[in-house]
């Protein structure tokens, strides 16, 4: 079994997972280690990334019966693998390991720009969103969702293959809220996230900022557990993978 940590830029991805007449980041993966193996493998995620987001610490596994050094291994694949996506890392794990079960929490970062105008090298990791934004209030909101809560408000259920259902009890051990310059980050750290909860997170945060939801209601869409009362979900450009942990 062996374990990868990897990177990539998402902007030219369907997300994650294989789809048909569509490029993936898993699809990529799989043929670029087919390649060098010489063996058909099917690499498992600890996440589903949507379409257009990011990641700088994704974590995968696959099985091989290949006898190459882990360095080797790491060298050839990234060999095949297109510019935007790149293993940091290859090793050797337990055959017990599996990326998305085994995984005990993630972090994930979200930046913003509030600028009137966006970078043109950062356009495709920033979210474009000119005018002030009241942190000290979204930073208020923030704080609710930290500990253990329901956020079925926050995210869309899926069914995993092992066929139960997400469970919407997640602990939020972090939110931090920070800013520099045009420059706002939101970094979220959880045991577990329902698909597209970091970003309805971001965005309901975003409509606090803009004055648009108060700090009152927030908590009401927290309490609430219905997707319908949270904001918009944030595009995915800004929204980045930082690190999966398993301890």
């Amino acid at each position: 079994m062996f374990k990868l940590t990897l990177s990539y830029d998402g902007t030219a991805y369907q997300g994650w997972q294989i789809q048909k007449n569509a490029s993936t980041i898993q699809e990529v993966l799989e043929k670029a280690i087919e390649q060098i193996v010489c063996e058909k493998v099917r690499v498992h995620g600890s996440g589903r990334t949507d379409r257009g987001v990011h990641a700088l610490g994704q974590v995968a596994h696959f099985r091989s019966k290949t006898r190459l050094p882990c360095q080797d291994l790491q060298r050839a694949v990234n060999s095949k693998l297109p510019a935007d996506v790149r293993i940091l890392r290859i090793e050797k794990v337990s055959h017990n390991f599996h990326a998305q079960y085994g995984a005990k929490g993630k972090i994930y970062r979200y930046q913003i720009w509030t600028g009137k105008i966006l970078p043109v090298f950062e356009r495709n990791f920033l979210l474009h969103h000119p005018g002030s934004l009241d942190l000290i209030q979204m930073r208020r909101a923030a704080r609710l969702i930290i500990g253990k809560h329901d956020f079925s408000s926050f995210g869309v259920h899926r069914h995993h293959p092992e066929g139960f259902k997400d469970n919407p009890v997640k602990r939020m051990k972090k939110v931090s809220i920070s800013k520099k310059g045009d420059r706002t980050t939101i970094e979220l750290e959880a045991n577990g996230f329902l698909y597209k909860m970091a970003r309805s997170i971001v965005g309901t945060l975003l409509g606090v900022g803009e004055g648009k939801l108060t700090v009152a209601e927030f908590r009401k869409v927290v309490s609430g557990k219905n997707r319908s009362l949270a904001g918009q979900t944030a595009l995915p450009q800004g929204l980045v993978l930082m690190k999966v942990k398993y301890r």
